[in-house]
This record gives structure tokens, sequence and C-alpha cells, in this order.
């Protein structure tokens, strides 16, 4: 699980860096809770 969060933060840093919005982040949560149904 700690490489699917390091994978997660560094993606929502990535995509908070490129694009400020919080849309962006909601999808991407959306993507790894639809990829990684631990939660």
């Amino acid at each position: 699980t700690s490489r699917c969060l390091m994978k997660y933060y560094a993606t929502v840093a990535a995509s908070s860096s490129v694009v400020k919005s919080q849309n962006t982040v909601e999808r991407i949560e959306r993507r790894v809770l639809d990829s990684n149904p631990i939660m």
C-alpha cells in the first residue's frame, strides 16, 4: 500500500503543480479509488 500511496501523492503533486485545480485532484482520486478498491 505504501507504493500506491507514493504513486498517488506523486500524481497529485504533479497534477497540482501543473494544473492548480481541485477538479483534477478529484478526478485522480476517483481514478486511484477505481484502480485500487482498498479504502
